[in-house]
């Protein structure tokens, strides 16, 4: 098979695999026009998990959608991008005038086929809300043709600020209409504490905590609305982290070098972009050796890209501890709720006990004395079982005086 075909003659049920000139097209209309062939060669590993991700949202989809080929997709895409503050009747004329087949085919294919262009661009699981095209086991976000792109998608990946922060500032008004001079000094003080205490996450909250003491499993999705989302509804509960470190760190790189190339440049945030980036880092520390290795098993298994836990393409500094959750107004809600879980959590088998070294003193003191403990009863079974031998000897040697043993 040819490697150099058109995108006009490939349909959407048809694999890429080696068509390595369309894959190329694809990455570079939808991520920026800056990979050479060797470029992309190298880092096709890194653009894996997005190509199948592709494939299969068109493989799906190929029966329902107005679309015939992804050089259609592509078209539909761009055009999307550059309307991207109008509503979805005005997106359908656009698309009508510039995708034939798009215009003859009724209503519901036509929000069908936005909905996917939506997927491939954006890689947030939008569906039009119809039954047929809700898919099962995954999070739905059912987009809203009365709004415009811009403004759906930021507020679907916007957030809230944690509470403490707000809290805070309530008691403080409250000490000070209640309280003396001096008393109200003193309150504060111990409240900004609290407040500070409940507000940070220091080195203990990571990936392996989670799994290992909180019991929560890890899904990975390719669903970016979905990242941090904790599914407590599941039996464990699951965590669901963003797959595809490389579409965020070429998001973020295209922000600080204003690259014009990358589609739809300001569709995403760059406060929504660098907060993605750093909660990788609160997940995955570099510095933890049992976190690195954890990633590294599951980049193995082909569950998360090798570019989360690196993020070499100029995305800014590693962060220090401790982590503040008022830092974080995207995604403060949900690491709060990540650290109220993994709080709440207590260890229930020797294997959580091990690993649950959060109030440090206690941790060893609990395992001196298990130690402790074992060395005893070792030392005490030996001296049982010397004892024992020792009084076999002697019988022995009473028993039978003219032995050689008893000599």
């Amino acid at each position: 098979m040819s490697r150099d075909r058109d995108l006009s003659s490939i349909a959407l049920t048809e694999k890429l695999g080696r068509l390595t000139t369309v894959k190329q097209t694809i990455i570079a209309t939808l991520w920026g026009g800056t990979f050479s062939k060797s470029q992309l060669c190298y880092n096709e590993p890194r653009f894996a998990i997005f190509l199948g991700y592709y494939e299969r949202e068109c493989r799906h989809s190929a029966s329902t959608v107005p679309f015939q080929n992804h050089q259609q997709i592509l078209d539909a895409i761009t055009t999307i991008s550059c309307h991207q503050n109008k509503v979805g009747e005005e997106l359908r004329e656009d698309l009508a005038t510039a995708c034939q087949p798009f215009r003859v085919a009724h209503s519901q294919s036509q929000n069908l086929g936005i909905t996917l262009c939506l997927r491939l661009w954006l890689m947030i699981n939008i569906r039009d809300g119809s039954d047929g095209n809700i898919v099962a086991g995954t999070r739905n976000i059912v987009w809203d043709y009365n709004v415009s792109v811009l403004s759906f998608v930021r507020k679907t990946l916007a957030g809230t600020k944690a509470s403490p922060p707000v809290l805070f500032e309530i008691c403080k008004t409250k000490l000070a209409v209640s309280s003396s001079p001096g008393d109200t000094e003193r309150g504060l003080a111990n409240l900004q504490q609290v407040s500070v205490g409940k507000n940070t996450l220091d080195e203990d909250f990571h990936i392996i905590s989670l799994d290992h003491l909180a019991d929560i499993d890890i899904v990975p999705t390719e669903n970016l609305a979905d990242h941090l989302y904790l599914d407590k509804t599941a039996h464990p509960k699951r965590l669901y982290v963003f797959r595809c470190g490389y579409f965020v760190a070429l998001h973020l790189n295209s922000k600080s070098s204003k690259d014009t190339t990358t589609l739809g440049l300001g569709i995403f945030s760059e406060e929504f972009l660098r907060e993605t980036r750093q909660t990788f880092e609160i997940l995955f520390p570099s510095w933890n050796i049992d976190c690195t290795g954890y990633l590294r098993k599951l980049q193995k298994d082909k569950k998360l890209d090798d570019v989360i836990g690196a993020f070499p393409l100029g995305c800014g500094p590693a962060m220090e501890h401790p982590f503040v959750l008022s830092d974080f107004p995207i995604y403060g809600e949900r690491l709060q709720i990540l650290s109220k879980a993994l709080n709440s959590s207590k260890p229930t088998s020797l294997r959580q006990l091990w690993f649950d070294n959060r109030n440090k003193q206690s941790w060893y003191t609990l395992w001196i004395a298990v130690v402790v403990f074992l060395l005893t009863v070792v030392f005490g079974s030996a001296g049982i079982l010397i004892g024992s031998f020792q009084a076999y000897i002697s019988w022995e040697s009473w028993k039978n005086p003219n032995s050689p043993r008893g000599t």
